[in-house]
């Protein structure tokens, strides 16, 4: 999982503290969290012949 996250370089102070602690001075962009989840869950899903359209009518599978 990826989650991306700008609302805390938004704070001058955080900012400032980011820049010199992980980016060597640079500007930093965007903060970028990589793992992977503890928990998961699905989402649920119609078949795809109930959205799948060709030319005006339902795609029969």
């Amino acid at each position: 999982m990826a989650a991306l996250h700008t609302q805390p370089l938004e704070l001058p102070a955080l900012r400032a503290q980011l820049r010199h602690r992980l980016t060597a001075g640079n500007l930093p962009q965007m903060p970028l969290r990589l793992g992977r989840p503890a928990q998961t869950w699905t989402a649920p899903r119609r078949p795809p012949a109930e959205v799948l359209v060709r030319d005006g009518s339902l795609v029969s599978w």
